[in-house]
């Protein structure tokens, strides 16, 4: 980069932090709708380096198209005080569905300040902009059904005892094979005493569509009627803790299998679970995770995005293929990676968000449906934190809005407390060393923000994938591990950049891991496919300093 070029992308890196306030400030007083926000976002997001290959495998940008593309960008949002036509341009891009169920069960949890859009994602919004009287707003607990009376819940609160009770929660699953639905069932939103039961027929169609189960060898039965891309989310209440359940699927005279899943437990119990990330709908080396996963008895997996190589309806379905068997018998959770991002060309829906439930982190867009964009549960010993690096891009740890926000706040609750091992999960590394063509080293956002917010908040460990092999280092006292490439092609093995932490171990080979949380110490076994272990990693539990 030569001197003139340096000084265009200074001048476009102040272009795009004065935009994203201009135009955040342009959507609180006359509602432009987020995506155009997000557009500038992703324009601007690389704006340190010049270079969009922190956001995609591509070729750098250089530094005048980047500038004048934002510049481009600001114009086309500039109509401040007229949304009708951003509306309308952006009107195929909303996102799917995102259940009520999971809105009404989570909600309650995600209280988070909003900014001065009163949105959680805009970028650039500068913190002095932020209104006192909404600076600690928060959104009610409403029910799914707000519909009619509203029963009054007599139910004890429920509270998390501190510490580990030493008591795993089961053996290990026999495979049993289902393929009667297009899609699942897959068992989501799994806790104490509910799940959310999600399978999509091949045809779409309007006729009802019902789980039966047995509870204390009660038969049970709940129906619901499928959305408009003719999935199923049925969810199931009142269940015992830590109990197998029977369950099968129907619409019709077609029926699953007799399939079952376990609640997750009321007690701080050692969990065991599955990470895997790039699966890139390998179908082969998916059904070949699910049966080493299902075999060494696991509670439940967690998919580290990048589900598909290109955000299509077909690549999903594949997906779903390859872990069906897995799917249905535990909860795989999933956040969401970079070919995940973006709508299906073909129905201009955003599938990733469609097709799986998550908790709600972002309920002022759940109406967009990205409401499930980043979320946090407790389950068992473990706390889980589902991020996604979009707000990331413009964050510092003191940043007030946002994800961050939402994170810090959710380190204050009793369900982060009291968790003996608090986990957080994101696609992209803050660093890594292995990328085809050694042309990435890991995010420098992620860096900035979220390693120091992990650090001073006592996560214990954080998982990544985009890289495909497995890599694992130590990141200002934070283990960041990286079990990435399940299904997609190898990296190359690159120098070391002089800022990746050291020791740095690293091996490019196709992988998953095998996560326990014991009492005493995260054992994390890189699996290889034929049910064999490459390597572990074991970190001795130290009580958090709070």
């Amino acid at each position: 980069m030569n001197e003139i070029e340096a000084s265009v992308l200074s001048a476009g890196t102040t272009i795009c932090l004065l935009s994203s306030s201009i135009i955040d400030a342009c959507r609180h007083w006359a509602n432009i709708p987020d995506v155009i926000s997000d557009r500038i976002r992703g324009i601007c997001a690389p704006a340190a380096s010049g270079d969009l290959s922190v956001v995609f495998r591509g070729p750098p940008m250089k530094p005048i198209p980047f500038v004048l593309a934002v510049f481009v960008a600001t114009m086309a949002a500039a109509g401040c005080g007229n949304s009708e036509n951003g509306n309308d341009v952006m009107s195929d891009v909303k996102a799917g569905d995102v259940a009520p169920e999971a809105a009404a069960d989570t909600v309650e949890d995600s209280l988070q300040p909003i900014d001065a859009t009163g949105e959680a994602t805009t970028d650039g919004a500068v913190q002095d902009a932020l209104p006192e009287d909404t600076a600690d707003a928060s959104i009610p607990d409403i029910p799914s059904d707000t519909t009619g009376d509203v029963p009054v819940d007599t139910a004890p609160e429920f509270h998390w005892q501190p510490g580990c009770t030493g008591v795993p929660t089961g053996a290990s699953w026999t495979l049993v094979e289902d393929s009667t639905f297009k899609r699942g069932p897959l068992i989501q939103m799994s806790d104490r005493d509910t799940v959310t039961v999600v399978w999509r027929t091949a045809t779409v169609t309007t006729d009802e569509g019902c789980v039966d189960y047995t509870v204390n060898d009660q038969p049970l039965t709940e129906c619901g009627l499928p959305d408009k891309y003719g999935q199923y989310e049925i969810t199931l209440d009142d269940l015992p803790a830590a109990t197998e359940i029977h369950y099968s699927a129907r619409v019709g005279e077609t029926r699953t299998t007799d399939l079952t899943f376990r609640t997750m437990p009321d007690t701080p119990a050692p969990m065991k679970f599955a990470v895997f990330a790039d699966a890139h709908c390998n179908i082969e080396n998916l059904r070949k995770m699910t049966a080493i996963a299902l075999a060494e008895g696991v509670d439940f997996a967690f998919g580290i995005g990048d589900f598909v190589h290109q955000v299509e309806v077909a690549q999903y379905d594949e997906t779903f293929l390859g872990f069906q068997n897995l799917g249905s018998r535990v909860n795989i959770w999933t956040v969401i990676g970079n070919h995940d991002t973006g709508a299906d060309p073909s129905n201009h829906e955003y599938e990733f968000f469609n097709s799986f439930v998550s908790p709600i982190g972002i309920p002022e867009e759940v109406e967009d449906g990205y409401g499930e964009g980043y979320w946090d549960r407790r389950i068992g010993n473990v706390w889980l934190g589902g991020g996604w690096v979009r707000d990331f891009y413009l964050s510092t740890p003191e940043t007030e809005w946002g994800e961050v926000a939402f994170f810090k706040k959710r380190f204050e609750s009793e369900e982060y407390k009291t968790a003996q091992w608090r986990l957080f999960f994101i696609h992209e590394p803050p660093y890594c060393q292995g990328w085809g063509g050694c042309s990435y080293s890991g995010e420098l956002c992620l860096r900035t923000s979220l390693v120091p917010l992990a650090a001073a908040n006592g996560i214990q460990a954080m998982f990544h994938g985009h890289m495909h092999g497995y890599e694992y280092g130590v990141t200002e006292g934070v283990h960041t591990i990286l079990p990435g490439g399940l299904g997609g092609s190898l990296d190359d093995t690159c120098e070391p950049t002089p800022e990746l932490p050291q020791p740095w171990t690293f091996n490019y080979v196709h992988n998953f891991a095998i996560v326990e949380a014991n009492c005493d110490k995260l054992v994390v076994r890189f699996m290889n496919l034929d049910g064999g272990e490459y390597d572990r990693l074991e970190i001795p539990y130290v009580a958090p300093q709070e």
